[in-house]
């Protein structure tokens, strides 16, 4: 009695209870599919998915840090703009950009490398969520 006196229905106390429970049920086995699939995948393909592939990334070749332009909101928080000529001038990367733009449509005219090989790289790894890490020679069969 005390609920309704303080203007709270039992009865739509007891269904968003009952409703929260369905849906702590249905999460948890869903879990519980989601994991013996896993399972499953790790039991016959040696491995359930490339999150628990053994990759370890290139090494980073280019560093640069943005310059950003000294703009500000009225809040006066930087708006985060990068100044592309300030940052392209302390560049070090050994490519311009017109020239790596002009790479990156080769690569892309050539179905990603597999009708001219040579445009990818020797350490090439193509890593996807579902497929891969491939290595070039993988990757172009």
């Amino acid at each position: 009695m005390a609920l309704v006196s303080m203007g709270l229905d039992p009865l739509a106390i007891a269904g968003n209870i009952a409703v929260d429970v369905v849906c702590v049920t249905v999460l948890a086995v869903a879990n519980l599919v989601v994991y013996c699939l896993e399972r499953f995948a790790a039991h016959v393909f040696g491995r359930a998915s490339t999150d628990t592939f053994d990759f370890k990334p290139h090494e980073r070749r280019h560093m640069l840090e943005p310059v950003h332009t000294p703009l500000q909101r009225p809040t006066g928080r930087s708006i985060g703009e990068i100044d592309q000529a300030q940052t392209l001038a302390q560049s070090s990367f050994p490519i311009k950009p017109d020239a790596l733009v002009g790479r990156a449509k080769h690569v892309i005219t050539t179905m990603f490398g597999t009708l001219e090989p040579d445009v990818l790289a020797d350490d090439f790894r193509f890593v996807a969520p579902v497929v891969g890490p491939l290595g070039k020679d993988e990757f172009l069969r």
